[in-house]
């Protein structure tokens, strides 16, 4: 409810973040800690429109994600939803720091509750699952926080003062003059800044995850309880983006600029590697856990064309897929409880049986494989019409993609929900002998007997209100995504006019704290925020 507040309250015409608040010193919160010198790391929080609509989508996945253990979850339910808050104090928390300290704690903290939730409540591989993730999103972030550390020295020498604010190390790198690091200028692999953007690349493209960082995530979907698939894909997987917008794009644009033909080869190869992967699962599961590297692709592809429209379509994208796949992982949840078992060999037939997931089925796989009218398309066009621009071929080759994502997941509609009723355990129309072999939740571990059709119980009560927020978004967002444009068009516009206009001044003197910042008015509180360049007005 407080999500949605700041949704409907946010001004989208107001540059810098809002629902801040303004300390005596001028600066965004309240110190935490404080060096020699006066400064210091900030407690400060606030929400600019990329930060807001991740910050919504988190608040609104954790109704599915509860719904989704409302009766799997049968030991230890305390710890479980403890664990689950805990998660989402993380992932709030991440999206609207204002200081890359407290960002660099959240984003670490996000780690704990994820790792007991998957070795805790997961499947039979669940401790070697829960292992590989912390594991991979550990070693990536050390590096990310290198990057981080090295922008944060070089505004410092270059500027004459320390600060960990986002906002202001924003501001201050881009009126950085960089060529005065390195002989070669920006455009070089020795640049401070391709290098510097190489580190920052190295974690968030593990989270994302990015073709080859991949390989921890479809054991960690497989194996993580659907509350923890859901929050995983949903939430998780987006703050690679975010932290691609924030920093890399943010903070080291001309190193993005540089790298260009490597990271849109990067992001091909991965839409078309994760949609062919995909297509030769037999486990629902496992087909959606690679469907999300697909899509990431997709996400990244338009973040890295660097141009307005497909960064739009990149940011819109992460929400569509954060509420498509969270919509699948819900589904398969749903139909797993009662059959035990993921595998399409052993299932067939099931409109006849339940109906009303198969509605919700078919609806989240629509918006996942981009069907006009769904939310899927008004992502994935803005996307290719952006990345054209840079790369023809790259949008060529990335529409195969596309192709290979509908016919995977029409694919996997016909074998589960269509033709002759097919249940384990011996029962309907085209059954096959014997009960399923997919492993159950660590809540409830034994054999499932033989099933008769009056013990599958019809979709719940719990399970429609979890997946209905979700369907509903699916279609308006898909007929009406005009409020979600209006809220990140300009921070996304500011980041493409940053890199594509030089900084007004190449020297960059220690400003006073008022001369540096624009003040932004609220309703009751004023908000200080760096001065940005004019944007010009939209090309038609």
């Amino acid at each position: 409810a407080m999500s949605l507040l700041f949704a409907v309250q946010f001004v989208p015409s107001q540059s810098g973040p809002q629902f801040t608040t303004v300390a005596d010193d001028g600066g965004y919160g309240v110190p935490w800690l404080k060096f020699a010198g006066g400064t210091g790391i900030r407690f400060a929080l606030g929400l600019d429109g990329i930060s807001l609509v991740l910050y919504v989508l988190t608040a609104l996945l954790m109704v599915p994600s509860v719904f989704a253990s409302w009766e799997p979850v049968t030991e230890r339910a305390a710890t479980h939803y403890a664990l689950m808050l805990a998660l989402e104090t993380g992932m709030l928390g991440l999206f609207a720091s204002l200081d890359v300290v407290l960002f660099y704690v959240f984003f670490e903290f996000t780690l704990i509750p994820l790792f007991f939730l998957i070795g805790l409540y997961g499947g039979p591989e669940r401790r070697r699952a829960s292992v590989y993730f912390f594991l991979y999103t550990l070693a990536g972030s050390l590096l990310t926080l290198i990057g981080v550390i090295s922008l944060v020295v070089i505004h410092w020498k270059y500027a004459g003062y320390l600060t960990f604010s986002i906002p202001d190390l924003t501001f201050g790198l881009w009126r950085m003059d960089w060529d005065r690091w390195t002989q070669a200028g920006t455009n070089s692999w020795t640049s401070p800044q391709v290098v510097i953007f190489l580190l920052l690349f190295a974690g968030f493209a593990i989270k994302v995850p990015l073709f080859p960082f991949h390989t921890w995530l479809p054991l960690a979907h497989v194996e993580a309880p659907t509350a923890g698939s859901i929050l995983l894909a949903g939430v998780l997987l987006k703050v690679g983006g975010y932290g691609f917008l924030r920093f890399n794009l943010g903070m080291t644009p001309h190193g993005a600029a540089y790298l260009l033909p490597l990271l849109l080869a990067i992001s091909v190869v991965g839409i078309i590697y994760g949609a062919l992967t995909a297509l030769a699962q037999t486990d629902v599961k496992r087909l959606v856990a690679y469907s999300s590297v697909s899509h990431m692709g997709f996400v990244a592809l338009g973040m890295f064309s660097l141009t307005a429209t497909g960064l739009n379509g990149s940011l819109i994208q992460m929400i569509n897929h954060g509420l498509t796949t969270g919509a699948l992982f819900a589904c398969v949840g749903v139909f797993y409880e009662r059959y035990h078992t993921r595998e399409m060999s052993e299932l067939g037939g099931l409109w006849k049986r339940l109906p009303l997931l198969a509605f919700f089925l078919i609806l989240a796989s629509l918006g996942s494989a981009a069907v006009p009218g769904r939310n899927g398309f008004v992502g994935a066009f803005p996307i290719l019409v952006g990345t054209f621009r840079r790369s023809p071929a790259a949008t060529v080759l990335a529409a195969t993609g596309m192709i290979l994502g509908a016919y995977y997941l029409l694919q996997m509609l016909q074998r589960v929900l269509f033709g002759p009723l097919r249940e384990p355990g011996g029962h309907g129309e085209d059954a096959i002998p014997g009960h399923g072999h997919g492993h159950e939740p660590a809540a409830a571990r034994h054999e499932p007997s033989p099933l008769n059709p009056s013990s599958v119980r019809p979709v719940g009560w719990h399970e429609i209100a979890g997946l209905a927020p979700l369907m509903v978004l699916i279609v308006a967002i898909g007929v009406y995504p005009g409020p979600i444009f209006e809220r990140i068009n300009l921070p996304l516009r500011t980041i493409v006019e940053r890199l594509e206009t030089p900084p007004p001044s190449p020297i960059l003197l220690r400003p006073s704290r008022r001369a540096s910042q624009g003040h932004f008015r609220m309703p009751g509180l004023t908000v200080p925020g760096p001065q940005l360049a004019p944007v010009p007005a939209e090309r038609p």
